[in-house]
């Protein structure tokens, strides 16, 4: 409890000399109740509180060097040697010592197969990746930083085996979540809280998800030079955060360049602005104070993030990774983007991995949910572009039905009602004739489709930072090429038409992200996202 009380204080600013002898108090304790590594933590804020003071280090630094044991010792090993290293002015040593760290991390995070366990790994070296960033002086140093930072934060791609608790958990908790819906339907409002016996299963969904074990190597971070081959004539644009400010590192014809983009708390509260108008114009499209709202946020955002980039973007398509809450920005209605391809990346080598997946050579499935108004029309409306395509509809589209025929698919299409999670993204859901298709039931697929549609509310969006937990960002992980999803609420009656025409391009040849951007897009799509390949 006092380790985590001087994370806090350090975290949230606090610069004294009370915090250092604190520090140094709490680490002397733990050290003799035999807590080894959790002394070593404390060690290092004391470290670091002593350095912003002008003080000297080394002594509180010189314990903590061992280089073999849990994963945990060798990171706060690596911690010390930079800060120490920092404090010579060697920043070279103090960059290579935190990459060091992050190796470590990234081979300690491999070893947990669960998605939820594997993102919150990252924690392990949060403080240390910034070091890190706030050290780096070139592109290159920064982008390979933040590359195995988010490397550390991705979900892995795994393979495990059946098991049947955890299909029978998942099972109950669709029949019970059909009684929730039926009971709001009936209340006219959804209930407050989960029920105990709802929750209780999703334990059990998590318990069992998190003891069966990996099948596969998790991918590692992508070389730079790898990066750049694969971009071709596209633009990287990969966000980050140093501190108080926002920071873009971009990659184009294979020259690496650093942007500073502005203060984060103002972007985050544009797009905070930006999110709450969408949302209303998704019931209103002529709600003139949303109209008012979007523009404003818009253009300011737009005025952050992308024009400081402008002049050498150059028209190109773009492959964006943004940081933090901007994953869950409605890109598309930025100005500098209104009609032009660009994807929405968790990371560089996350989009690497997507592009290069190649084609699947499967069938097309399309679904509709129920009680959707417009979802029949949408798929009657695809029906001729896919003539021999799987079509799920009404008692047919249950989810494990759904989720069995996605496996292998080379197009897939989703219509139906969508529920984000937040703070539990992994029971996100798509409403189905039987209950909901949950993110956890994707990790049963083998091989994910090549280029899925989720034509549903919310359901793009995604938690817990750069791991971009939720259905778009497991299926990527999972090894999907592309996703098209939204990440605000989608007006039921502007799809049908709108997904018409984007899958009338596709199918004539377009990549994903050019056919989602030269389809006029009505504001009730304006959350539709293209994600990973492209």
């Amino acid at each position: 409890m006092r380790r985590v009380l001087l994370r806090a204080r350090w975290a949230s600013g606090e610069r004294s000399a009370v915090l250092l002898r604190s520090a140094m108090a709490t680490a002397e304790r733990l050290e003799s109740g035999g807590w080894a590594d959790a002394a070593d933590e404390a060690r290092i804020v004391a470290a670091r509180v002593a350095l912003s003071l002008g003080r000297p280090a080394g002594h509180l630094l010189s314990s903590v060097g061992r280089a073999s044991g849990p994963a945990s010792a060798q990171i706060a090993a690596w911690h010390a040697a930079a800060l120490e290293r920092s404090a010579r002015a060697d920043r070279k040593g103090a960059v290579a010592a935190v990459r060091l760290g992050l190796q470590v991390t990234e081979d300690h995070a491999e070893a947990l197969g669960a998605l939820d366990l594997r993102a919150r790994a990252s924690g392990l070296a949060t403080e240390l990746a910034e070091l890190g960033l706030d050290l780096a002086g070139s592109a290159r140093e920064l982008l390979a930083i933040e590359e195995r930072r988010r490397a550390i934060a991705r979900p892995a791609r795994v393979r495990p085996p059946k098991d049947p608790e955890r299909a029978a958990a998942l099972a109950a908790l669709r029949a019970l979540s059909v009684e929730r819906t039926a009971d709001t339907a009936r209340a006219g409002t959804a209930p407050p809280v989960l029920s105990r016996e709802m929750a209780d299963l999703e334990a059990k969904v998590r318990a069992r998800t998190r003891h069966r074990p990996s099948g596969a190597a998790p991918p590692r971070s992508a070389g730079i030079a790898e990066i750049a081959a694969a971009l071709g004539d596209r633009a990287l644009v990969e966000m980050l955060a140093i501190g108080p400010d926002l920071h873009a590192v971009t990659i184009i014809d294979g020259l690496l360049q650093r942007h500073h983009l502005g203060t984060r708390d103002a972007v985050v509260q544009q797009a905070g602005l930006l999110r709450y108008a969408v949302r209303r114009l998704a019931g209103n499209d002529r709600d003139p104070q949303a109209l008012d709202a979007l523009a404003g946020a818009a253009g300011r955002l737009d005025g952050h993030l992308l024009a400081p980039l402008r002049a050498d973007l150059d028209g190109r398509d773009l492959v964006i990774a943004p940081t933090g809450a901007l994953h869950g920005l409605p890109w598309a209605v930025l100005p500098s983007l209104a009609g032009r391809p660009f994807t929405i990346v968790p990371s560089a080598s996350a989009w690497l991995r997507a592009h290069d997946a190649g084609p699947v050579d499967g069938h097309t499935v399309l679904v509709a949910g129920p009680d959707l108004r417009h979802a029949g029309r949408e798929i009657d409306a695809l029906r001729p572009l896919y003539p021999d395509a799987i079509v799920l509809d009404g008692e047919n589209a249950r989810a494990e039905t759904v989720r069995d025929a996605l496996d292998g698919a080379s197009v897939a299409h989703i219509a139906a009602h969508g529920e984000f999670r937040q703070g539990n993204a992994l029971f996100s859901r798509l409403r189905l004739a039987d209950g909901p298709l949950l993110v956890h039931d994707l990790d049963e697929l083998t091989v994910p489709p090549r280029v899925i549609v989720l034509s549903a509310c919310d359901i793009g969006r995604a938690d817990e930072g750069d791991a971009v937990l939720g259905m778009a960002g497991v299926l990527l992980a999972l090894g999907a090429g592309t996703v098209i999803a939204s990440v605000a609420p989608v007006r039921d009656a502007a799809t049908p038409d709108f997904m018409a025409a984007f899958h009338a391009r596709l199918t004539s040849g377009q990549r994903p992200s050019r056919a989602l951007a030269t389809v006029p897009r009505p504001l009730g799509a304006a959350g539709l996202l293209c994600m990973g390949a492209g």
